[in-house]
């Protein structure tokens, strides 16, 4: 029989770490049906022994992937994989005992769609500048996504706790082996394309041992400069939504990385040791500012890189922006579960929300963003649009004049509860 479930691991000469992973998941897999797959990316260490001296009770495959990073890995681990349902973890992460069964009960009785487990970090210390900025870039991005009512986009897809259906992946066409990076966020957007659900599942922890040093960083940036210009040719109306399109970084670095990365590339090398020298001197502002230049730059001569000419990194920003989409009006005097059901319903990109003849606000169209469901509608109305729904509230007559100056928290608490 085929297994439910595949755990699918990507992995690169971490050989020790594989096999803390292999151990946590042994007792998971075997409770829910599953195989693991372990796709190793080009690995010279042990990495092969870890997987086929390791004995377990249920299938345990071995895939050599061709080295060509981690999206072309997935993608090889998911064609050997042989499960139903399939869940990718990287080789860093420490799984909670109720992972596995956590992913496969988001999955029953729904409409095929991607589950997005919790990952929050574990660092080791010392906990330096560099790794307290990482832990705090986690933990908001973990909070945003774990939000009520937040409206997923193709940025929060995430493959180091993901899983799916074989057959969506398969629909979607799979993971693009020819991105070294941001292969997660350009799945997303062909996830979305087929209105996939993203769920987001707080049980489903696993903790990830971030290792990245301020090196590796920079050299990740510039990866996910060349990823988000790979995105741009191949999702030409999304051009305008990618980081570079609204960077903050000053134009001077823009320049530098196109017109003169021979020169600058040494002196960029060179200004790290000046970020540890500010780290000595636990002068945190001016490392966070030079951080931050250091970073743009490098992200840019990833853009420049793919893009080849910046005439022809222009050209990409100047192409049509998406169509909106669908937007639909809503009366919410007929109330909000009859709202709620019309979104579940139509699906729009965008809604014009009003009480009787008064006007609320919009939920917008949001480019790259699932289409609205219900589940958005209550947080939108007790946070952003809470002051002009409770001030059209009181000209239908719905609540007592008095009650228009309640405090928002008051509010949001109040439509909290009620949503529960």
């Amino acid at each position: 029989m085929s297994p439910l479930l595949s755990v699918v691991i990507p992995t690169r000469n971490r050989a020790a770490s594989l096999r803390c992973l292999l151990r946590a998941l042994a007792p998971q897999v075997e409770k829910v049906s599953g195989e693991v797959v372990v796709a190793a990316d080009a690995c010279d260490d042990d990495t092969a022994a870890a997987v086929l001296l390791w004995s377990a009770p249920f299938q345990c495959t071995l895939v050599e992937a061709p080295g060509r990073g981690a999206s072309a890995a997935r993608a090889a681990g998911a064609r050997a994989a042989r499960g139903e349902l399939l869940l990718f973890l990287d080789d860093d992460m420490e799984p909670e005992p109720g992972l596995l069964a956590a992913h496969v009960a988001a999955h029953a009785g729904q409409p095929p769609g991607a589950v997005l487990g919790a990952s929050p970090p574990r660092l080791e210390p010392p906990l330096d500048f560099f790794r307290l900025a990482l832990r705090d870039w986690w933990e908001d991005d973990l909070e945003e996504r774990m939000r009520p009512g937040h409206r997923a986009t193709f940025r929060d897809l995430q493959t180091g706790n993901l899983s799916l259906p074989a057959s969506l992946l398969a629909r979607a066409g799979g993971f693009d082996p020819a991105l070294r990076c941001r292969e997660d966020h350009e799945l997303g957007i062909r996830l979305l394309a087929l209105s996939a659900e993203f769920r987001f599942v707080p049980a489903a922890v696993a903790w990830h041992r971030d290792g990245t040093t301020l090196e590796g960083s920079f050299r990740r940036a510039r990866l996910e400069g060349r990823g988000d210009v790979a995105i741009a040719h191949r999702h030409t109306d999304l051009a305008g939504l990618l980081p570079f399109a609204s960077q903050r970084t000053p134009a001077w670095v823009e320049r530098l990385a196109f017109d003169r990365p021979h020169g600058t590339d040494p002196v960029a090398g060179g200004l790290l040791r000046a970020l540890h020298l500010l780290e000595r001197g636990r002068f945190r502002r001016r490392f966070r500012r030079l951080y931050g230049l250091l970073r743009g730059y490098w992200y840019w001569r990833g853009v420049a890189e793919e893009a080849g000419s910046l005439e022809d990194f222009e050209a990409l920003l100047r192409l049509p922006a998406p169509r909106e989409g669908r937007v639909v009006d809503l009366d919410l005097a007929r109330g909000l579960a009859r709202a709620e059901a019309t979104l579940d319903t139509v699906r729009p990109a965008g809604a014009r929300l009003q009480v009787g003849p008064w006007w609320v606000g919009y939920l917008p169209a949001i480019p790259g963003a699932e289409p609205l469901r219900g589940r958005h509608l209550r947080p939108a109305l007790g946070g952003p649009l809470a002051a002009p729904y409770l001030h059209a509230l009181a000209l239908a007559g719905a609540v007592p004049e008095g009650e228009v100056g309640l405090p928002f928290s008051s509010f949001d608490l109040r439509e909290r509860q009620h949503a529960r």
